[in-house]
């Protein structure tokens, strides 16, 4: 180095020289994904070298090299500009396709789903939810779960949803049973829950309600429970009548019957009871 060269010139540039050999190193290894962005990246570290190294040999070496300016930098700058817009294009492009995916996960699914703030206001509510209250998603989102128009029908439900938000923001998870008024006139039946969505912490950051349709299986055991309290009473033959003709109103059928194999003959059965037009019961 010459004598009247500052002695830290030297290890500034080693250490802005090792920086760009960085980048190459990184260049190389990028071409396995991206070849665009590796030229980009490798074209900007070779300008940023050859300039680190010319500037270094002009300052501590009193070499008569020609004085670039700001040309090398800029260059550099626009190349690592253009490959930062690249990266973060796709990195929009994954998260919009990531997105579509978790959507049609959500909207697809066969259960009532949506998704609350610790505060219980609701942030998102799946299709099926939507086709169930027959409401567009502006009608619930922004609200508090309990005052959208899913409990609108009982202020005793508004109550418990209430406070099944404030146990879930603590970390609890609440399941119970509810029951709706369906557009078709009917009630439905819901089997409820409300998890929390816990982050790396520990604090719960979002709340996910969860609703799976239990009416037919409510249905089935209301139906089960009649069968049971009509034909218990009964016995002998009135005991096999009753049961036909009773599953026969239950399940809305037209003919049942009751027969049991022959001893003698496995191919050959004997009737016991069959259902009577419902004219006569």
């Amino acid at each position: 180095t010459n004598a009247t060269s500052p002695w830290w010139l030297a290890p500034i540039y080693l250490a802005v020289a090792s920086v760009n050999v960085f980048v190459l190193a990184g260049a190389a290894h990028l071409s396995r994904t991206d070849r665009i962005g590796s030229v980009l990246i490798g074209v900007s570290g070779v300008t940023g070298l050859t300039s680190t190294a010319l500037s270094a040999m002009s300052d501590t070496g009193r070499l008569a090299v020609p004085y670039l300016g700001d040309i090398p930098f800029a260059f550099w700058v626009v190349l690592i500009a253009t490959q930062l817009s690249r990266e973060n294009a796709r990195a929009r492009q994954l998260h919009r396709l990531n997105d579509q995916r978790l959507r049609a996960i959500f909207d697809h699914t066969l259960h009532f789903m949506g998704l609350l703030d610790v505060d219980g206001t609701v942030l998102e509510a799946n299709r099926p939810v939507l086709e169930a209250v027959g409401l567009p998603a502006s009608a619930l989102v922004g609200r508090p779960f309990w005052d959208t128009p899913i409990w609108a029908h009982s202020e005793e439900y508004r109550t418990r949803v209430r406070e099944a938000c404030r146990s879930a923001a603590r970390g609890e998870t609440v399941r119970f049973e509810t029951s709706h008024p369906l557009q078709s006139g009917g009630v439905g039946y819901i089997d409820f829950s409300l998890k929390p969505i816990v982050d790396e912490t520990g604090a719960v950051v979002l709340l996910v309600p969860e609703g799976r349709d239990i009416t037919d299986r409510k249905k089935t055991q209301a139906a089960l429970d009649r069968l049971v309290e009509v034909i218990g009473p009964q016995t002998g033959q009135d005991f096999f009548q009753t049961a036909v003709d009773t599953l026969c109103a239950i399940c809305e059928a037209e003919f049942a019957f009751v027969a049991a194999l022959e001893p003698t003959s496995r191919s050959s059965v004997r009737t016991i009871a069959v259902s009577r037009p419902s004219s006569d019961r």
